[in-house]
This record gives C-alpha cells, sequence and structure tokens, in this order.
C-alpha cells in the first residue's frame, strides 16, 4: 500500500508555479497582439517569440473576431 501525507508547502509551491506560468502567457499572447497591431512582419515576430507561424495566424484570427 501506497502512503501519501498531504503538504501544504508543496501545494502552495505549485498553485504559485501554475500562476506564474498562467501569467507569462498572458503576456505573450498580449505582446504578439501589440506586435500585429504594428503591423510588425510575421517573421519578425516568430524570430522575437519562438512561435509558429499558425500559432500568430491563429491568434490574429481570434482577435479580428
Amino acid at each position: 500500500m501506497l502512503a501519501l501525507e498531504y503538504d501544504p508547502e508543496l501545494e502552495r509551491q505549485a498553485w504559485i508555479e501554475e500562476g506564474i506560468e498562467q501569467g507569462i502567457q498572458q503576456g505573450q499572447f498580449a505582446m504578439v497582439k501589440n506586435l500585429l497591431r504594428a503591423k510588425t512582419p510575421i517573421e519578425y515576430i516568430i524570430a522575437a517569440t519562438g512561435w509558429t507561424e499558425e500559432e500568430i495566424l491563429k491568434l490574429a484570427n481570434d482577435c479580428e473576431t
């Protein structure tokens, strides 16, 4: 039988890491949206973000609707 013990500090750290990850993702979305609004060439956005062209175009399409 496997005995597991609840560790509140471990849970707190997991929540913090998840929040940081979500914040980074929101910041990236905002940055790409701003670059698209500024009519930055997709090649530059790819180089700056590491996103694929498909990801950028999907976000661009989502912003238009």
